[in-house]
């Protein structure tokens, strides 16, 4: 208990003259200063922009097209997903298989949630 005693001190004492709230609380005033630095410059030097005479629809078109096109290709890989998960799971009922029959239904639940994601999307609010 003795020699633990005289660590702490030791250590005490060697933290006391490295870390003081002094130089903590520079550090923290250089901090803050710098913060406030940066969010001041970035107010004092703003750039304008413009693009008011373009419309909105000209620059969001092809973005548009991209989301539909997504759209279509993962409905369309839904139904193929559907089908396969459906032979799967008939196929594990006639062989009573309980691994085929999880994984057919797996794959039709995913194969579901591919062909609904569409309309889970304009639920959301997404809308192409």
């Amino acid at each position: 208990m003795q020699r633990l005693l005289k660590v702490t001190n030791k250590m005490k004492k060697f933290l006391k003259g490295r870390y003081s709230y002094h130089k903590i609380g520079r550090k923290l005033n250089g901090l803050i200063l710098t913060v406030l630095a940066s969010l001041s410059s970035a107010g004092i030097f703003q750039v304008p922009v413009f693009a008011s005479g373009i419309d909105v629809s000209t620059v969001t078109k092809p973005i548009n097209v991209l989301v539909s096109l997504v759209l279509a290709a993962v409905g369309g890989i839904g139904i193929i997903v559907l089908v396969l998960g459906a032979v799967d799971l008939f196929t594990s009922l006639g062989s009573h298989d309980t691994g085929g029959i999880k994984q057919g239904g797996f794959k039709m639940v995913s194969g579901a949630a591919m062909i609904g994601i569409s309309a889970i999307l304009a639920l959301m609010g997404v809308s192409v």
